[in-house]
């Protein structure tokens, strides 16, 4: 079996602007997540007004590097302004230093490019931007249109003119949508301005990170895929991420120019909030994203599929196939939200595009290609008939992508659903992203995820289609319920990673905490917080706590902030008694707050995650560590300093550079011998100067490469022959 795990994927990264509350029904307890403000986002710090941008993602144009350089994107936002940026960076292997070195200059931001702050011309110009978004046709079609306010719906230009205060019809819709758009006529200061004024046009990236997406895999494989292949195999690779100004934004990764973007049809209502006066930060295309080629009704297509995060509750799937003529493509292929199934909620994870077998046909396997989706919080909030389920269950969808535009959402047809029970009503409530593991054939065997109760899933799906049994068969116990020692449940809030156990089966590997809510600043509500690895034998049986292996951190001298970890050796797989995995709680965590909310990286064995310890002073900067353990251990992986502590990129998955400077030559055999090294990138850092002050850990391995055997043939000429024939 092949496991899925995607570097880019966190669950939830709320920044703090999420409020729990209750809801106003007598008859539902279980605490809502609402959606009102956002802390955060609108403190800013008066002692550094030049200081206020804050990174939000990162990721990479490649996972390794050598001779030639490598492209880093970060996004970032500004509280007070509500505005964003994407910078453009060169990544360098420096050979005398031996290590990465980030070019502090950006050389570009698409902000810039966007607003027209470098040249003055804004590119492209805003009533020439590719802006799309999607309407339901007299047949129920969704239709791809384009951003134009002769393209709307008569409802969609009711949405846009209705005052965001009021909600009365104002008749300022189709200037709404200018200045949506881009348009700097009717903003303040000018002599129609009405709307807010803008010091950039781009939203803020807050809880979306960057996705770079380049050339199709060549490494796929499937009936016509390598003609796909060979017709988008020069296409020009492209940025993907959402901002809060309601859209999907394709950016040009050479030169950092808009080539479309997407409003999804589910925030139309809301859009009109985009030009309030005084108006606090509001999430909209705020989920992570997905992107991965597929069989779409026999053709072979690369998909975008994104949760709307705070915007609103659903997910959305779109044909990126060609990005820079996104309007000759499939479009839209359809948008899922609560309105099409009670039990969705608002999505942050990252989705998933992947195979499942559905059925036997004379022994041959069918299979089907879907958007796996967690239902994610909130699916219990009261927000309108037959839009929410005060049972608040965890629910797991299956989403085809083959479903025709005009074909109505059918549970057991074209999506299927998996739910899992409440533990605690007194406890809010949401599924996690989810995280695959693959036959050989390449579809689905296992999904595990966790939720916002501690409850680690696995859902069975080595079946056909319905999958009855998907979610741990008619018991449905979860494999582990995270809790610490003394019996407080921990959040699960990212997204689990998978790897292969010694002896057979799988660990499965998280940590655990939130922040989600002002409540979780306040020192009074903090306990202690863990990570685990979970040792899954695939026999059904519920993981206790008590038959992990405990790990200790431990300062490495009283001189310095960094941890080594120490425990007794286990044999994952083995059937004895507390070799079930291992864990360790963060140091003093009921304390600090330390919490790990971002999903870990997993490369060539070694462990890699960030913690974040809280602070509620604006002025401070975000603390955390950043760890690297033995995955299948918990262990050191490479020498006794496990953690260190840090001020940046606490928020995110780490981004893990293999350095691999030199390569031998081939022996007469043909192998040869490749070393490598893996570095964490450390964005802030390298610009800063602080890296040079971290003890900052390093792996390095070297790896067998070519051709590693040779196999003599002795009956080559016959083969050669018969082949001939055929």
């Amino acid at each position: 079996m092949k496991l899925m795990n995607h570097q880019a994927s966190s669950y939830c990264l709320f920044f703090g602007w999420l409020l729990i509350g209750l809801t106003d029904r007598a008859d539902a307890a279980v605490p809502v997540i609402e959606m009102e403000t956002d802390p955060i986002t609108s403190l800013h710090c008066a002692k550094h007004p030049d200081d206020e941008w804050r990174a939000s993602g990162a990721i990479t144009s490649a996972t390794s590097i050598s001779m030639n350089s490598v492209s880093m994107y970060q996004a970032a936002f500004d509280p007070t302004s509500k505005s964003g940026s994407l910078k453009k960076y060169r990544v360098m292997f420096d050979r005398v230093d031996d290590a990465i070195k980030i070019v502090p200059v950006a050389e570009w931001d698409a902000a810039d490019i966007l607003t027209g702050k470098i040249t003055g011309v804004a590119k492209p110009a805003p009533n020439a931007r590719h802006i799309y978004t999607s309407t339901l046709a007299a047949n129920q079609s969704l239709l791809t249109i384009p951003f134009l306010w002769n393209d709307l719906s008569q409802l969609q230009r009711a949405s846009l003119n209705a005052s965001p205060v009021t909600g009365i019809d104002d008749q300022l819709g189709e200037k709404r949508l200018d200045y949506i758009r881009g348009g700097r006529q009717y903003e303040l200061g000018n002599a129609a301005g009405i709307f807010p004024l803008r010091n950039r046009i781009l939203g803020a990236i807050v809880h979306s990170a960057p996705v770079f997406v380049g050339a199709p895999s060549a490494r796929t494989q499937g009936d016509g895929y390598s003609a796909f292949y060979d017709a988008n195999k020069e296409r020009r690779p492209v940025i993907y991420v959402g901002a809060s100004d309601g859209m999907l934004h394709a950016f040009d990764a050479l030169g950092g120019e808009e080539l479309f973007a997407y409003i999804p049809q589910a925030l139309f209502r809301n859009l009109n909030n985009l030009t309030k006066q005084g108006g606090v930060y509001r999430p909209f295309v705020d989920g992570e994203i997905a992107v991965s080629d597929a069989r779409v009704r026999n053709e072979w297509k690369t998909i975008l599929a994104s949760g709307m995060g705070g915007g609103a509750q659903g997910v959305f799937a779109i044909d990126v196939t060609t990005p820079d003529q996104f309007e000759k493509g499939l479009g839209v292929l359809w948008e899922f939200t609560d309105a099409d199934d009670a039990d969705m909620g608002n999505v942050f994870g990252a989705p998933l595009i992947a195979k499942f077998k559905v059925k036997l046909v004379k022994g041959a396997p069918e299979y089907r290609e879907f958007v796996v989706i967690a239902g994610g919080s909130n699916s219990y909030r009261d927000d309108g008939a037959g839009k929410f389920n005060l049972q608040a269950p965890g629910t797991l969808f299956l989403l085809a992508l083959d479903k025709a535009k005009s074909e109505p959402w059918k549970i057991g047809s074209n999506y299927f659903k998996f739910s899992i029970p409440i533990s605690d009503k007194t406890l809010a409530n949401g599924l996690t992203a989810p995280a695959l593991v693959l036959a050989d054939d390449g579809a689905v065997s296992y999904i595990y995820s966790g939720d916002l109760q501690g409850n680690l899933w696995r859902f069975d799906f080595t079946g056909s289609a319905p999958w009855p049994n998907a979610h741990s068969g008619a018991s449905k116990q979860p494999l582990f319920f995270a809790m610490d020692e003394r019996g407080n449940r921990q959040a699960i809030t990212q997204k689990v990673q998978v790897v292969y156990a010694s002896h057979g089966g799988y660990m499965v590997l998280f940590g655990t905490g939130k922040f989600m809510e002002a409540a979780d600043l306040n020192s009074k509500h903090f306990i202690k917080q863990s990570f685990y690895g979970i040792f899954d034998a695939l026999d059904g049986k519920t993981v206790l706590r008590s038959q992990l292996a405990a790990r200790k951190l431990s300062q490495i001298d009283s001189g310095t902030s960094a941890l080594e970890i120490s425990g007794s050796d286990i044999n994952d797989g083995l059937p004895t008694k507390n070799d079930k995995g291992w864990y360790f709680d963060f140091l003093e965590s009921d304390k600090t707050g330390e919490r790990s909310i971002s999903s870990a990286v997993v490369r060539d064995g070694n462990l890699f995650f960030n913690t974040l310890i809280p602070n509620v002073d604006p002025c401070q900067k975000l603390r955390g560590r950043s760890y690297v353990l033995n995955a299948l251990t918990g262990l050191p992986a490479y020498a006794n300093l496990s953690a260190y502590l840090t001020s940046i990129s606490v928020l995110r998955t780490p981004t893990v550079m293999a350095i691999v400077p030199d390569q031998s030559p081939r022996d007469a055999t043909g192998k040869r011998q490749v070393k490598k090294k893996l570095e964490v990138l450390d964005p802030a850092a390298d610009k800063s100067g602080e890296k040079a002050r971290l003890p900052k850990p390093i792996s390095e391995t070297t790896t067998t490469t070519g051709r590693l055997s040779w196999r003599e043939i002795v009956n080559w000429v016959e083969l050669r022959t018969s082949a001939v024939k055929k």
